[in-house]
């Protein structure tokens, strides 16, 4: 053991963190919660001279790491009477642990578990045996031990603790690389066991040489380099996904499943990844599968040509992929992302959903695993019934999930009702993929850390107290009650209609914040504040919407009717509030036909000088090129549905991201010398398909917010509710409808 000692010694200069990486602060909790605590804590006096620490036998190459880490919370400790203690840290089958009572039953066969038993001796030396079951678990024992010790007071804080997580596979991801200093060291303090990235470009875009985005790498490759050096220096601590876009949003060539010379760069890229310890590849479709008029469309004639479908062509592009690498690469593991990634959200259990979805299954290796969201893509709670309806669509195939709560980078984001059936872990090999986005960043860290501690031990967790528990372990706030209260009050102004109550609760929130801006990055919620007190300083605009007896006429055909009924007319702005030029002027009006249940909308839009409007397929995002109107509804909070139409009578549908809601409405649209009008029908149950219950009703009083926003090719945007110029989108400036 001296040798090995001599050799650690030498390994931790190598291997130190960096000086202004703060480890955990001390506030008597553990990050993640324990399964067992198995003894009353102890306070334990000690400074930099009274802690000896020694590895077992048989040294795992994480235990030098973990012996520098808690040197570095040792150093600088002082105490006026402090007591001996020795921490034996190593393998549970290693010799020192051999006649100690550790009951090693309880981590049998578990991965990344580890023991940590206080044999107590005041006045004596106290010796703590600290054992793993394996690379992981002797890391992870040292930092539980790491977090109990209090460097304000200078004691150890420590008990019989048995450890071990539910989850094997936790990835938390964002869109670039994070700062060298860190990751993955930092991760690997906390627990969390993996980092997925999500690049943003498509595959024409996978390029090791290319700068990765907000990252402090120069190329990926550099990243992956630095990434492999620490995983083979620590026995592979941090595991790593790579999760590429297989389509792009830009208007490039797609990938073409029939193109060998694609598949041919596809499995290289994917190759050379694997020979950076990478250990999962994630290909994603998810928001860019083609779709034409609700319907999935195949990369180019020769794709069509060699598959029966999309979902068939999806699955064979895996199947190369699995051929190509498993042979020299049997631990790397390969997912999918379909378009349809959710139950009800993509309509899964409706064709052409269900037919893609079957195929997709059918076409790809039984060890691929295919990736969903849960019953919507926000889906915090996953019950079995859920799942077996996707895994019957999947043909039983192999799955695990991306979760999608609203944990995104959000304080507020601690659902307490986050929640997955007992034994879901099992149902995906026990991976789990957070999308945290913003994992990167060192204030949304608390997210991250509070995703890991409900993986870890779900039955230890607690929304929000969760949440605040990590937050104080990592930024040392410790008016935690104060913090707590602080969240309550933005749940509340987010609920809150009254805006002279939110101007109250915004200066209390104030008030409370300046305490902690000296420990936290508050930057987003100054922010936040800042635009909610905008608001909340802005009359809402409000548009009564009348009911009447008006009649559906013909798809495309014009209802004249609507044009004489009587109802408040609204005008769109520009984006300072102010009218805009007489020859632009937009104006409509809202109705709504009780026995139809449906909402008339008519709207003149003034253009001397109109472009000839392009041809567009359903759901093109290249409408808001041409003049176009754009309308968003939000029936239920937070879920906005948005409907598009342009001069040239072209569609577009979307609601909460999900393209294919593709609602049966009609439009009738006359271009004139001086612009042009439209007309639009659109059912209430087509709101009830997206968002609504099923048996809403609209009655007299029922309030929707609302936005209309017409695009002008060459000139400005005009909006009904005048947005703040830094988000167009802020829903908090919407108008608000008022049925009748």
């Amino acid at each position: 053991m001296k040798k090995f000692l001599a050799f650690a010694a030498s390994m931790i200069a190598a291997i130190m963190m960096p000086a202004e990486m703060t480890p955990p602060f001390y506030n008597g909790s553990i990050s993640p919660a324990p399964q067992q605590i198995n003894s009353q804590f102890v306070n334990i006096p000690v400074d930099q001279n009274s802690v000896s620490i020694s590895i077992g036998s048989n040294p795992t190459k994480s235990a030098p790491i973990a012996m520098s880490l808690l040197q570095q919370r040792l150093e600088n400790l002082k105490h006026s009477n402090p007591e001996k203690v020795n921490i034996i840290l190593g393998l549970i089958s290693d010799p020192e642990f051999k006649d100690i009572n550790l009951d090693s039953g309880k981590i049998q066969n578990k991965p990344e578990a580890y023991i940590i038993k206080v044999d107590h001796n005041p006045g004596q030396t106290t010796n703590i045996y600290a054992a793993g079951s394996d690379n992981r678990g002797v890391f992870y024992a040292a930092m539980t031990i790491l977090q109990l010790i209090d460097q304000e007071n200078s004691t150890l804080n420590i008990a019989d603790i048995v450890d071990f997580p539910v989850w094997q596979k936790r990835f938390m991801t964002d869109y670039f690389l994070p700062r060298k200093e860190s990751f993955p060291k930092t991760f690997a303090m906390w627990k969390i066991n993996g980092y997925a990235w999500q690049t943003a470009a498509s595959w024409h875009d996978l390029d090791l040489n290319t700068e990765p985005v907000y990252g402090s790498f120069a190329t990926t490759k550099e990243a992956l380099e630095d990434f492999k050096s620490f995983y083979e220096q620590s026995g592979g601590l941090v595991d790593l996904m790579l999760a590429p876009r297989l389509y792009g949003y830009k208007d490039v060539e797609r990938f073409d499943a029939a193109n060998e010379e694609h598949i041919r760069q596809l499995i290289e890229y994917c190759r050379t990844a694997a020979e950076y310890h990478v250990s999962h590849i994630m290909l994603r479709v998810d928001d860019v599968l083609p779709q034409i008029e609700g319907k999935y469309q195949f990369a180019s004639e020769n794709e069509a040509k060699k598959f029966n479908s999309p979902g068939e062509a999806h699955g064979y592009i895996m199947r190369r992929l699995y051929d190509a690498l498993h042979p020299d690469f049997p631990n790397l593991q390969l997912s999918f992302c379909p378009g349809p990634y959710t139950i009800d959200s993509h309509r899964a259990e409706q064709d052409p959903a269900k037919t893609y979805l079957h195929d997709l299954a059918a076409a790809m290796p039984e060890e691929v695993y295919i990736v969903w969201t849960g019953r919507d893509v926000c889906t915090p709670v996953i019950t079995r019934e859920d799942t077996l309806r996707y895994l019957n669509l999947i043909n039983n195939h192999k799955l695990y999930t991306w979760h999608n709560p609203d944990l995104i980078t959000n304080i507020l984001a601690c659902p307490d009702n986050l929640d997955f059936y007992p034994g879901y872990d099992q149902v995906g090999d026990s991976i789990f993929f957070a999308n945290s986005e913003g994992t990167g960043k060192y204030r949304n860290r608390p997210s991250d850390l509070t995703y890991n501690d409900y993986l870890w031990n779900p039955n230890a967790y607690r929304g929000s107290d969760t949440y605040i528990k990590n937050m104080a372990l990592q930024t040392g706030v410790k008016n935690t009650a104060g913090y707590k209260n602080m969240l309550q009050m933005l749940r509340d102004l987010k609920k809150c209609e009254d805006k002279q109550l939110k101007l109250k609760i915004i200066a209390n929130i104030r008030e409370l914040a300046a305490e902690f801006d000296d420990k936290l990055d508050q930057a987003w919620l100054h922010q936040l504040l800042e635009r909610e007190y905008a608001n909340a300083s802005t009359p809402t605009t409000t548009i009564l919407v009348p009911s009447g007896p008006l009649n559906i006429v013909p798809d495309g055909e014009f209802n004249e009717e609507i044009w004489q009924y009587h109802a408040e007319k609204f005008t769109l702005n520009n984006i300072d509030g102010n009218r805009p030029d007489e020859q632009f002027r937009t104006s409509g009006m809202i109705y709504y036909n009780r026995s139809a249940d449906t909402v008339f909308l008519a709207i003149e839009c003034k253009n001397p000088s109109p472009e000839t409007a392009v041809q567009l397929p359903r759901d093109s995002r290249d409408i808001m090129k041409n003049d176009s109107i754009l309308m968003s509804f939000i029936p239920v909070e937070e879920r906005q549905c948005d409907i598009a139409f342009d001069s040239a009578g072209n569609r577009y549908d979307q609601y909460h991201w999900v393209l294919d809601w593709d609602p049966e409405w009609q439009l009738a649209v006359k271009n004139n010398s001086d612009g042009w009008c439209a007309e639009a029908a659109i059912p209430i149950d087509a709101f009830r398909q997206a968002t609504m219950p099923e048996d809403d009703e609209i009655n007299p009083g029922t309030a929707w917010y609302f936005q209309i926003v017409r695009n002008i090719p060459g000139s400005e945007q005009l909006y009904l509710s005048t947005p703040t110029r830094n988000d167009t989108r802020d829903m908090g400036r919407y108008a608000k409808l008022i049925f009748q």
